[in-house]
């Protein structure tokens, strides 16, 4: 297979073999020095220590085959820590099927994008706390996106870049303020990678993207998000270059991260170059990845010393989709390189700082969705329960107003399925007002949690 037919596979990124698209966000900075060359440590590589378990909180979209509809994979927002160990819902709304996410520095907010198979506008960018509580539409009334993409914060946490298509489908690069004031376009191009921007870590004015040109992708820039002027920091154009899918920051802004190839390459490998211009050459930090591996989704881990990468495996004898590595950002792919457990159906997108009790608020916290929609003479009522609990018994009832007061007309009860969602069915009540409870007791750790719609007429 070929870059590019591999490149196609991977975006986008609802295949059959679910992408585990990854980005890490940290604080602590890696040392600023020029990049090594290819199969040799620099003078001034730190020395190598050995595979510490990597601190922090993942972020992930999770979803099954058997969710699969018109548009695609359905998906939530989870959270674990990086050695797998304490998986937690963030998000359980089957109106809402997150295509992209990211978390900001300081790991307590999630921004996100949803698919065009959500029943929330694919015009929202949505941000909500770590627990799942508070979450808001940026973009509300916000008649000039059609469609956003791809968000990333900026260094403080008071920005949000992304991809925005505009009423004529043209796909540029708009800012807006995270309590959705200021939203203003930076590029006037369309020619913004689905795939861009990425928020420098090291300035509030810079942003790393991959712009097009007639529907190609033409390389790396710099963007200044105050002027709009993009400046070219790794040209694929140039007879044997390199094409560029996807990249991230070094934590201190040093280097960039890219994963790409050039034809000749049957899947995509990793590189680093120096963020700085003019331009310098891509260093490979991938030299020895077995052959059958393609490599994409590039993130840096907080400390600097490691870059983690999704791969695909395209042998015949793959028993997994995709895996997650992580490399050493200095001497790049070894023997020892280490793999996360991956699946089919999971998409890293944030390794944030570990979520406090200041993410969390109340501590006990508990939230239950609901929704509903008539089909011929049934209501059918849908919604998850967060914290992520399977197998939790969730009570349903339908009210119908008479007078002054509610009366319970219909009622079920069910249990949260693997995924922490439920879905019930009842008789459509009498034409009138109503409106749908559904309540959850909690238990020792959880509050209880109650949702209901509003007036409806059944």
């Amino acid at each position: 297979m070929q870059l590019f037919s591999l490149a196609r596979a991977l975006r986008p990124r609802r295949a059959l073999v679910a992408a585990t698209t990854i980005a890490l966000v940290g604080t602590t900075a890696g040392a600023a020095v020029a990049a090594p060359q290819a199969g040799a440590p620099s003078e001034s590589a730190p020395a190598r220590a050995a595979d510490p378990l990597i601190p922090g909180t993942l972020v992930y979209l999770k979803g099954w085959s058997s969710n699969v509809g018109l548009g695609g994979w359905k998906y939530q927002i989870w959270t674990m820590r990086s050695d797998g160990t304490r998986q937690r819902q963030v998000t359980a709304d089957p109106d809402l099927y997150p295509y992209s996410a990211a978390t900001n520095v300081a790991g307590n907010r999630i921004a996100f994008t949803v698919g065009r198979d959500s029943r929330l506008s694919p015009a929202g960018l949505y941000v909500i706390g770590m627990d799942g509580s508070g979450r808001t539409n940026v973009l509300a009334g916000r008649k000039q996106i059609t469609e956003a993409k791809n968000p990333t914060w900026s260094p403080d946490g008071k920005r949000l870049a992304f991809v925005g298509y505009d009423t004529s489908i043209r796909k540029d690069i708009w800012v807006v303020d995270a309590n959705g004031k200021n939203l203003r376009r930076v590029t006037n191009c369309d020619c913004a990678y689905a795939n861009s921007p990425k928020w420098s870590p090291a300035s509030a004015n810079t942003i790393a993207w991959t712009p097009t040109s007639a529907g190609a992708q033409t390389g790396l820039a710099l963007l200044d998000v105050r002027t709009g002027i993009s400046k070219t920091l790794y040209d694929s154009t140039n007879s044997g270059a390199l094409t560029v899918l996807e990249h991230t920051w070094e934590p201190n802004g040093g280097r960039i991260a890219f994963t790409g190839g050039s034809f000749n390459q049957t899947a995509p490998r990793l590189y680093a170059i120096g963020s700085a211009l003019p331009p310098g050459t891509p260093m490979p930090l991938s030299s020895q990845t077995p052959a059958e591996l393609g490599l994409y989704a590039p993130a840096w881990s907080p400390d600097g010393t490691r870059v983690a990468v999704s791969a695909i495996n395209s042998s015949a004898s793959a028993t997994t989709g995709q895996d997650i590595w992580v490399v050493d950002s200095w001497y790049g792919w070894g023997p020892s390189t280490p793999r996360l457990p991956g699946a089919y159906d999971e998409e890293v997108t944030s390794w944030a700082r570990t979520c406090t009790s200041s993410c969390a608020p109340g501590g006990r916290w508990s939230s239950i969705t609901v929704s509903q929609r008539q089909e011929s003479n049934r209501l059918r009522i849908t919604g998850g329960l967060m914290p992520g609990r399977s197998g939790a018994k969730i009570g349903v009832r339908v009210q119908r107003l008479k007078g002054k007061r509610w009366t319970t007309v219909r009622r079920a009860t069910t249990r949260t399925s693997a995924i922490s969602t439920y879905n019930v069915s009842l008789k459509r009540p009498a034409y009138g007002t109503c409106r749908v409870l559904v309540t959850w007791t909690g238990n020792k750790a959880h509050r209880k949690a109650t949702a209901q719609t509003k007036k409806i007429i059944c």
